[in-house]
């Protein structure tokens, strides 16, 4: 997911939602989400404390939700619907 924002280039993200294997896709365009389906669509984005590299501290945490599939009430931080900011 942040590859075409660290290459500048515009990007189809497709994948599967990994506990109800929904299709999801993100699209991205200069630097935008500009699309991304289905609506209630939930990347689940990893937090770290001090320094990190992105390829081996974040980027194999990422995951697609198609939708919520726990509650959000009391849930870590790290748990944000960045599709749609």
């Amino acid at each position: 997911l942040g590859m075409p924002f660290m290459l500048k280039r515009d990007a189809q993200i497709h994948s599967l939602c990994t506990q109800c294997q929904g299709e999801v896709t993100v699209h991205i365009q200069h630097e935008q989400v500009i699309q991304h389906s289905p609506v209630g669509l939930v990347v689940w984005f990893p937090t770290v404390q001090g320094s990190s590299v992105a390829a081996t501290d974040l980027c194999p945490s990422v995951n697609f939700f198609a939708r919520p599939h726990i509650s959000t009430s009391g849930a870590p931080p790290i748990l944000r619907n960045r599709a749609s900011s």
